[in-house]
């Protein structure tokens, strides 16, 4: 082994150890707080100290998960196979059994996030196609040149469909007569961006308990999209939210709005299905 293997070694296995040491101190954290919950004394009515108590399990199970969804899936691997090893005492084991409890709500949330992401792209796109419906139910053609390479050498020129044509330099993509998910990605691009802006102010508001006024909304879509599209600067757009003209703050809160009836769907229908599977389980 080389000296630089051997120093990456070396820094993979302290980042590892910090990385456990805090999932350590976070699982004692909440056993604490858990346990002070427990202890804590109700006079009458008054619940306020219990209350923060809880308040303070949320934030921490909040934060921690939030970390734990910024891991891609190999180190997370990596975290599980370690403390396995580790499981000698019962500091470990109990750490490790609420990782993997904590993990799971990760991977939860990771799936409704990019499940509801998607959904919001898709319904942003199938919007703008309405602008170019005919009344005989077809949609007035959008050619547009196609410029992900990857993309581009997955195309077989002899098996395309009618939504693509090769032109002298490349190909075209007719974006009108495409669904989302038939689209390039680079011609899902901005639907996609729009799409997490908007429904990470959702999940922050649903999930980390954040409260945003509509012009707080509006700023954060039209500044990242101010970010996006370089060649609006200095044009009638390149302004604060608040000095657009009134149909475009519409628009801006209209993508909010649409992740928002999204998410609330996504919920229901998670509701619907845990109490159907609870009903099947007490008729059997």
């Amino acid at each position: 082994m080389s000296i630089k293997e051997k120093i990456t070694e070396f820094k993979d296995k302290i980042d590892m150890s910090l990385i456990i040491n805090r999932i350590v101190k976070t699982a004692n954290k909440y056993q604490e707080l858990h346990n002070e919950w427990c202890h804590t004394k109700v006079t009458g009515w008054d619940f306020a100290p219990r209350d923060r108590i809880a308040i303070a399990q949320n934030a921490l199970l909040r934060d921690f998960v939030n970390w734990i969804m910024e891991m891609d899936s190999e180190l997370i691997d990596n975290i599980v196979e370690c403390m396995e090893k580790q499981q000698r005492n019962g500091e470990m084991k109990y750490a490790y059994d609420f990782f993997i409890d904590m993990k799971e709500n990760a991977n939860y949330k990771k799936a409704f996030k990019a499940e509801l992401i998607n959904s919001v792209a898709s319904e942003l796109h199938e919007d703008w196609r309405k602008t170019r419906l005919n009344k005989d139910g077809s949609y007035e053609p959008r050619w547009k040149a196609i410029k992900d390479q990857n993309f581009i050498k997955r195309l077989n020129p002899n098996q395309l469909s009618s939504n693509y044509r090769m032109i002298s330099n490349g190909f075209e993509i007719d974006i009108a007569n495409s669904t989302y998910d038939q689209l390039s990605p680079d011609w899902q691009y901005e639907n996609l961006e729009a799409a997490k802006v908007a429904s990470d102010l959702v999940l922050q508001k649903k999930w980390d308990d954040e409260d945003f006024t509509q012009e707080q909304i509006g700023d954060k879509i039209h500044n990242e999209w101010l970010k996006r599209n370089t060649y609006a600067k200095g044009t009638a757009l390149d302004v604060p939210f608040t000095e657009l003209p009134e149909e475009e703050k519409v628009k801006d809160l209209s993508q909010y709005k649409l992740a928002n009836t999204i998410a609330n769907k996504m919920i229901m229908a998670e509701k619907e299905k845990s109490k159907q599977q609870s009903d099947d389980g007490v008729t059997m």
